[in-house]
C-alpha cells in the first residue's frame, strides 16, 4: 500500500478552522503552502456551503 499524507489536516490559516475536504499526497509531491480561503468573495456572495482548500504543491522527480 502507498503511504499518503494528508496536508489539509488540522486547523488551516488563516481561517483557523478544520476543514471537510482533504488532500493527499505521496511520492514526488510536496506541500509548500497550504491555506483556507473564505467561503464568501469580497463582495459577500457565497462561493460555497463550506471554505475551500488552497494548496501549491512542488514536484521532484523520483530516479529509478
Amino acid at each position: 500500500m502507498t503511504r499518503f499524507d494528508v496536508v489539509t489536516r488540522g486547523s488551516l490559516s488563516p481561517l483557523d478552522d478544520m476543514t471537510i475536504d482533504h488532500i493527499a499526497i505521496s511520492g514526488a509531491l510536496s506541500a509548500t503552502h497550504v491555506r483556507a480561503l473564505d467561503r464568501k468573495d469580497s463582495s459577500g456572495k457565497a462561493r460555497s456551503d463550506h471554505f475551500n482548500v488552497l494548496v501549491d504543491f512542488d514536484w521532484q522527480a523520483i530516479s529509478a
